[in-house]
């Protein structure tokens, strides 16, 4: 589990508002396991614990842990100001509130697709992928946003809700296929 090596160094006493501290750092191998879970289960199960019995010790997480953990904030802070923006765009260009909704639930599909793909591959979820997963969510809404346009020329001439929606599937799945399909090839190399 772990390869301990002992080493020489200078002895030093560091203090942090007058409390002597100990910072304790490990390197994780990212095949063989997550950072970010095993920080997340020291902190639920393994420390309080040791705090909770050992009297005037207390712990915090911090480095990489605490940068990522800042990080995944602000990446869900600006999707959520991103979903109310798209909302707001969608509901001026369609001149609807229920439309953009539509629209913005397939949102959820391509993060099931992100899951999936990641289960598939055997790979854990990181900053990059969350990156890659809300540039999915803009490809998403835009082809989205184009079906719902064309049921909406498409009832303008008179057709059905069902008929005009099965035409906009078959005028624009050639379309989606190729541009999915090229954003595929294009990030391929990045991904191998």
């Amino acid at each position: 589990m772990a390869s301990i090596t002992e080493t020489r160094g200078w002895g030093s006493i560091t203090r942090r508002d007058g409390l002597r501290t100990l910072t304790v750092s490990a390197d994780v191998d990212g095949r063989a396991g997550n950072a970010d879970a095993i920080t997340a289960r020291l902190e639920e199960g393994f420390l309080p614990e040791l705090a909770a019995t050992t009297p005037s010790l207390g712990f915090e997480i911090g480095g990489q842990a605490a940068n990522s953990a800042e990080t995944v904030g602000s990446i869900m802070r600006g999707f959520l100001i991103g979903l109310v923006g798209v909302y707001i765009v969608l509901s001026f260009q369609f001149r609807s509130y229920i439309k953009p909704l539509i629209v913005m639930l397939t949102i959820p599909l391509a993060f099931l697709g992100v899951i999936w793909g990641h289960v598939l591959m055997g790979c854990n979820i990181s900053m990059p992928s969350l990156v890659g997963a809300a540039s999915l969510a803009g490809i998403v809404v835009n082809n989205a946003i184009l079906l719902v346009s064309v049921i909406k020329t498409r009832r303008a001439e008179g057709r059905s809700a069902t008929d005009a929606a099965g035409d906009a599937v078959r005028a624009r799945f050639g379309p989606i296929c190729v541009s999915v399909s090229a954003t595929v090839m294009g990030t391929a190399p990045l991904r191998l």
